[in-house]
């Protein structure tokens, strides 16, 4: 009952894939996969097929979705257990779906951020590197008075 499905969404994926009529990969079956246009869908099996009771994909990390085939795919736009790549230029975490605001928001090492002293635009995995060695307005402490100033004002005190 299955293998009409199976053929039509997995095994026309491969000959799409390789261009032209493939082995058959379905238990080891000699024939060759006929094009598209040469199998019809028997419509009474896809109506068996998609009453069977499935679980999300992501159930390993976490999903609780349990439901009918027909409704997996308007589950699957959904799912919050969807793992995706942050977006952010030059990130390459991958988050869940659930998380991605508070990534992007919170921890994603590539976010926007303006340094607390000079205001400049920086992305946050920079900011330290910037307080070090960029930052004009970054506190630091004289060597001679212990006291604290400014980054420019503690150099201007060494040049005299």
């Amino acid at each position: 009952m299955y293998e009409d499905l199976y053929y039509k969404k997995i095994v026309f994926a491969t000959y799409k894939r390789h261009g032209g009529p493939q082995k058959c990969v379905v238990h080891d079956c000699p024939d060759i996969i006929p094009s598209e246009d040469q199998v019809y869908p028997d419509r009474a099996v896809e109506r068996e097929v998609l009453k069977l009771e499935v679980i999300c994909t992501n159930k390993g990390d976490g999903c609780p979705w349990e439901g009918k085939l027909k409704d997996y795919e308007s589950h699957e736009e959904e799912c919050e257990f969807i793992r995706q790549p942050c977006g952010r230029s030059g990130c390459k975490d991958f988050v869940y779906k659930k998380d991605l605001e508070g990534h992007l928001k919170e921890d994603c090492l590539m976010r926007p951020v303006d340094c607390e002293y000079c205001k400049a635009k920086l992305v946050f995995k920079d900011v330290k590197d910037h307080h070090l060695s960029d930052c004009p307005e970054f506190p630091v402490e004289c060597d001679q008075c212990h006291m604290d100033k400014i980054f420019t004002r503690l150099q201007e005190g060494l040049r005299v």
